[in-house]
């Protein structure tokens, strides 16, 4: 709920918060299935959950570390979802540029 909440109050703290607790529930829902492969003799379901679980902190410190990045360089602001550009700057370019 609150990823979808995030882009309409532009909210990036909140978006932040959203996606760390889908990032939560993610991997311990995967540790959890491996621990109970294993109980099950299921053994080989435990490395591959912990594979799983590696893959997604990689993929989010990856995404994390280039929207860093990226802020830092001073490049154009864009959406709280990334979708698009943010359109306020331009507005107030436009604005100050029609003032007297």
């Amino acid at each position: 709920m609150k990823t979808r909440l995030a882009p309409c109050l532009h909210d990036k703290i909140l978006h932040a918060d959203a996606a760390i607790m889908r990032a939560d529930w993610m991997s311990e829902t995967a540790a959890a299935a491996g621990v109970i492969g294993l109980g099950v003799g299921i053994w080989w379901l435990d490395p591959f959950a912990a594979i799983v679980v590696s893959g997604s902190i990689m993929r989010d410190g990856w995404a994390n570390l280039s929207v860093a990045v990226t802020d830092l360089a001073d490049r154009r602001p864009m959406k709280t979802d990334g979708s698009d550009w943010e359109y306020l700057p331009e507005e107030v370019r436009q604005t100050l540029e029609n003032l007297d």
